[in-house]
């Protein structure tokens, strides 16, 4: 077995809160309940600054392992090239989005082609989601390990919670959550449903269904513009008592373990660790399409308003019997098969 010194990963924890960071955490965590031993290589809020400390760290003849979680830029491409091949590292690329094969095709061609040599030297990729394309990559070389690991306890810790999340959870019967890292666009039309949700807020309170509260956890707005727009149809939809947005960093899992449902409206997804999440905590969880999805998720049509509408809808008149049905999920923590695989790989 490698000695478990020589473990580089690379990554970021938070903060920020997102599903990226959140996985490192839980990664490290149990890594170090595990005693596994790694040096980890946080490169928020300073990339340029962490990615050169780590690369020369690794300026060594010593056999180390390197995982990362991002594809990153052409630059640190060649530079872990020259990891790869003249100081025969092994390096391990976690991909955690289902777009690989459309960034590659929007590269030039010079990029390309470094890509390509750099990812076709890669060790191993785990892909999150067993349906992505990975193009050119030798299939042996690609190993399927969804994201989802446990959360730890003191994520669970509802008194952490804003007083003003906990006073809405007491004020209403029905409480629908969902969330993003920032307001981001996959073809022109906002990644994760935020606009969705607002739509879907205002259907149901014109339903009758007024006993309700959605909120909306967004740790970053990267888009004014946009997001006060949707503040505005919040406005105009007389909606602000029953649309929340939240625009702090929360322990997400302990908002889950209060809510009734949790909504996932993403038009692309490479997996989602809040469904499992929410899953393992028993609640109901309502998803898009757009990958395959854990079961006891009730998936929509990805952008289909009206698919979503009817779900939630379904959902809230038949409140008692979807939360009976959620009971009965069990969630694989995938911990244990990331450190299996970390313990596999021989000199």
């Amino acid at each position: 077995m490698l000695d478990k010194k020589k473990f580089k990963i690379l990554g970021f924890i938070p903060p920020p809160y997102g599903g990226l960071s959140i996985h490192i955490f839980r990664l490290l965590d149990f890594l170090d309940e595990q005693k596994f031993e790694y040096d980890f290589y946080n490169y928020k809020p300073n990339f340029n600054k962490t990615f050169l400390s780590f690369f020369f760290d690794c300026i060594n003849f010593k056999k180390e392992i390197i995982h990362l979680h991002e594809v990153l830029a052409y630059k640190q491409h060649l530079m872990l090239l020259l990891l790869i091949k003249v100081f025969n590292k092994r390096v391990i690329l976690t991909i955690h989005n289902n777009r690989f094969k459309e960034k590659y095709l929007k590269l030039s061609p010079l990029r390309r082609m470094i890509f390509k040599k750099y990812v076709s030297a890669v060790y191993k990729i785990i892909a999150v989601n067993s349906e992505s394309d990975f193009v050119f990559v030798d299939k042996k070389k690609i190993i399927n390990i969804p994201a989802y690991i446990a959360p730890i306890n003191k994520e669970l810790t509802i008194s952490l919670l804003p007083k003003k999340i906990i006073e809405l959870r007491d004020k209403y019967k029905i409480l629908l959550t969902a969330n993003a890292s920032r307001l981001a666009f996959y073809k022109t039309q906002d990644l994760y449903g935020l606009d969705m949700s607002i739509n879907l807020v205002k259907f149901l309170i014109d339903c009758g269904v007024k006993d309700l509260c959605f909120i909306f956890v967004l740790t970053s707005v990267t888009d004014e513009s946009y997001y006060n727009s949707l503040k505005e149809k919040i406005h105009d939809y007389e909606i602000n008592e029953h649309m929340v947005i939240i625009n702090e960093s929360i322990s997400y899992p302990a908002l889950l373990s209060i809510s009734d449902i949790f909504l996932r409206p993403t038009n692309t997804d490479g997996y989602s660790i809040s469904v499992s999440e929410a899953l393992s905590l028993k609640k109901i969880v309502i998803a898009s399409d757009v990958c395959p999805r854990p079961k006891g998720t009730l998936c929509f049509k990805a952008r289909d308003q009206d698919d979503l509408n009817k779900t939630a809808k379904n959902v809230v008149d038949n409140l008692e019997l979807y939360k009976n049905k959620a009971q009965y999920f069990v969630q694989e923590n995938f911990a244990e098969k990331l450190l299996l695989f970390y313990n596999s790989i021989k000199e």
